[in-house]
């Protein structure tokens, strides 16, 4: 049996990218198409965590009421009938009868419906150009279909129009291989009902 936790080196547009490249201005270059199952919406304000203060691997935790504040709180969806896999700043433990079992027999984590983690988005600036945020250091977790995880993201973030986004890819059912397309989901601070600001 294969244990296999993945370490790697928002409602909103989804957009996906058969070939990503950095031009010269740092300014993604890829051919979009539109995926509608996976989203990025609002549940809230509170203090955020510190990404900083992430540890290696962590128990799981559902989402609660977060201490008051006003960050932002965000719920990442997967409508879609496909696991996605995208970048932590943790692993999040869960029992191992919990794992998922693959057709070869390889047992893969996955996250918890509910669970409150530590997600490592990117941030995009006005212009487009991709601005230096979080950690070097990521893991990569699995979201199954039809479930769904709560992140929060410091409210100055979104400072000077500055978008967040997540990237991810999406398993093959049959198999549990990764597709060879990325996907990227924003939210901007625009998404953000005016009654709620």
């Amino acid at each position: 049996m294969t244990l296999s936790l993945g370490c790697s080196a928002l409602f909103v547009s989804v957009i996906g990218c058969a070939t990503l490249q950095e031009s010269g201005g740092g300014r993604l270059v890829s051919e979009p198409r539109q995926l509608t199952d996976v989203a990025i919406s609002l549940a809230g304000f509170g203090r955020a965590d510190n990404p900083l203060e992430a540890k290696l691997m962590e128990p799981t935790k559902l989402h609660n009421t977060p201490a008051a504040g006003d960050d932002l709180w965000l719920k990442l969806e997967n409508h879609g009938g496909r696991v996605i896999q995208f970048r932590t700043n943790s692993t999040y433990l869960r029992p191992l009868p919990e794992w998922d079992t693959l057709p070869d027999n390889t047992r893969r984590l996955s996250l918890v419906d509910g669970a409150e983690i530590s997600i490592a988005f990117g941030v995009e600036g006005r212009a487009g150009q991709s601005i230096p945020y979080g950690s070097d250091f990521t893991w990569t977790s699995r979201l199954k279909a039809q479930q769904s995880v709560f992140f929060s993201v410091p409210h100055t973030v979104f400072d000077r129009g500055q978008s967040i986004y997540v990237d991810f890819q999406t398993e093959d059912p049959a198999t549990g291989s990764l597709s060879s397309d990325e996907y990227r989901v924003y939210f901007r601070w625009s998404n953000t009902p005016s009654d709620a600001r």
